[in-house]
């Protein structure tokens, strides 16, 4: 199966000197766009081929001046010299400094925390303390030291404020600075040490807008991180203030109509602006909770709940290309691409279709880079098996570049062809190995194995004749499924109508039904309680039938014989 092939075999399937960059940056801003381009790097060095090879070089090559302009991030910057220089000196690598070398700075507790090569000095170095030209490996020491002068002393400032305002306790000045420690930890890289200063700034957050714009922050920068299980706490408590501040469009009905004769036409439409700023606002932070969702969901391996967050959030909320959130964290088209993948795996055919091919909106997100995706799609929908393998052939080293599917690229793939080889054999009550290794674009060998591990788990019914070459499915009488479902319905109708009738006749005599249990009842008994002093005819409602041991009228037909005339 396409699953089968190594990474390696996979990736040396890129042409790196027609590799489009653009496409793969997309709309992508900022740490995403970095992260992006460090994910490929990582990947393809992991797995060494001549062309992925270059293709790492050529992307060392397009990161560092992002990280120079956009950064303060030595860590990775002088992770991807080393690489890079490992790439230009064959058999070469940097060499790691003794701790008498290093040279550190008076202030390396909390500001190494923060970044270690700002706060402790760069821990290692080209051999010999070699220098030459950035695009050969070397370091640029100028930008170096300047970083680590300029974010040393931003830290210092920052530390010194904080705690003139903490000794003076001026709150929102308090929180201010918290903010500010996390965007500079966020600008060196370093997501934990952001999240600590974010939950810093929650401790003196003292409105519904505070906590707003503070779960936005956490959500933009996880995201940025790609790092999404960092989110699950968090959510929720976007959620909630989100509703308190900003109430859904149905939530206000009630509000908008507190209107009196005192009320002007200019106050009328002070509060319609209000209530399209809110609806605004709600919108745009009700895109980053469903892309969080979606994407936490994706890392959980959920991939059910991943389209349903997914699928249908440009419906609900408009294109994210029209937002400000668009290329920050996700672009359109890795939404709609990760929606195409986590469908196929956990809807059916019509579902697939509703959600994905009859729908312009979902079309225009996919874009030109991924219409194969599409293209993938209709074969599988219009069960065009051999076309669905070639195409996921030639999708697989693209899901291993793609930052969020990259990890599940095996999965996705592995359970797109089982499904394709379930619903191929369905119709049929025996199958040739040779016309299923056709139509499924699968080796004969592979194929075997496949089928085989099916049935062993219990996924396929059937058996395998290897003299004929043969897939036997278990024999399935479908005329005896029928019948026996319609004696079921049948059988449930009947019960049911009974039922309907003995309450019918119960109610006519003015008898009601107590359908509870009477405590230390040994056997069901029918007891009727004569409210009259008279004897014969019981008047109306003045009769109570306890059938005890019956919880359900139906149950309480069983016992009908007892008060039948």
């Amino acid at each position: 199966m396409v699953a089968s092939r190594s990474y390696t075999e996979a990736l040396s399937t890129i042409d790196a000197s027609t590799f489009d960059w653009e496409a793969y940056e997309g709309t992508y801003t900022g740490r995403a766009r970095i992260n992006r381009l460090k994910h490929l790097i990582t990947i393809c060095l992991a797995h060494p081929s001549p062309s992925s090879d270059l293709l790492a070089r050529n992307a060392i090559l397009r990161l560092i001046p992002r990280l120079k302009s956009e950064t303060w991030d030595l860590e990775v910057y002088l992770e991807m010299l080393s690489a890079l220089y490992s790439l230009s000196h064959a058999g070469q690598s940097w060499t790691p400094l003794d701790d008498m070398d290093i040279d550190g700075n008076d202030n390396s507790g909390r500001l190494g925390e923060l970044s270690p090569a700002i706060g402790k000095g760069m821990t290692f170095r080209p051999p010999d303390n070699q220098s030459g030209k950035e695009e050969d490996g070397f370091p640029d020491e100028d930008w170096v030291n300047n970083v680590r002068e300029t974010a040393t002393r931003e830290f210092n400032r920052l530390d010194v404020e904080l705690r003139g305002y903490m000794s003076n306790l001026i709150r929102e000045s308090i929180r201010l600075t918290h903010l500010a420690f996390a965007q500079l930890a966020t600008k060196v890289g370093n997501l934990d040490e952001a999240l600590k200063y974010f939950a810093a700034a929650r401790e003196y957050s003292s409105s519904p807008q505070h906590h707003i714009d503070l779960g936005v922050s956490i959500i933009e920068t996880c995201l940025a991180f790609n790092s999404p299980a960092y989110l699950a706490g968090h959510i929720s408590k976007l959620e909630a203030n989100l509703d308190r501040l900003h109430p859904p469009s149905h939530a206000n009905k009630g509000n908008q109509g507190q209107v009196n004769m005192n009320t002007t036409a200019s106050d009328i439409r002070e509060m319609e602006a209000e209530g399209e700023r809110s609806k605004i606002i709600r919108k745009s932070v009700t895109a980053r909770i469903q892309v969080a969702k979606g994407l936490l969901a994706l890392s959980q391996k959920d991939y059910s709940k991943t389209t349903r967050e997914l699928a249908f959030i440009t419906d609900d909320i408009g294109p994210l290309l029209s937002s400000s959130f668009e290329g920050t964290a996700l672009s359109s088209s890795d939404l709609a691409l990760i929606t195409i993948f986590t469908a196929m795996m956990s809807a059916d055919r019509n579902q697939i279709r509703r959600a994905v091919l009859e729908r312009g909106t979902f079309r225009a997100l996919v874009g030109d880079e991924y219409s194969w995706g599409l293209d993938i799609v209709r074969s599988f929908v219009d069960a065009d098996y051999k076309s669905v393998s070639g195409l996921l052939e030639m999708a697989e080293p693209y899901l291993l570049l793609n930052p969020f599917l990259s990890k599940h690229a095996s999965s996705l793939i592995q359970s797109i062809q089982t499904t394709s080889l379930l619903q191929y054999v369905q119709p049929f009550s025996t199958v040739k190995l040779s016309n299923m290794s056709h139509a499924l674009n699968l080796p004969p060998q592979n194929l075997l194995d496949d089928i085989e591990a099916l049935i062993e788990n219990g996924k396929l019914k059937g058996r395998i004749d290897l003299i004929d070459e043969i897939i036997v499915m278990d024999d399935t009488d479908w005329r005896e499924q029928m019948f026996t479902k319609a004696m079921a319905v049948g059988k449930k109708s009947t019960t049911l109508s009974q039922a309907a009738l003995f309450k019918m006749k119960l109610e006519e005599a003015g008898i009601t039904v107590d359908p509870r249990t009477r405590e230390h009842s040994i056997q069901p008994v029918a007891r009727i309680d004569n409210q009259s002093s008279g004897e014969g005819a019981l008047p109306s409602g003045a009769n109570t039938i306890a059938v005890e041991g019956a919880e359900t009228v139906q149950e309480a037909e069983v016992f009908s014989s007892v008060v039948a005339p």
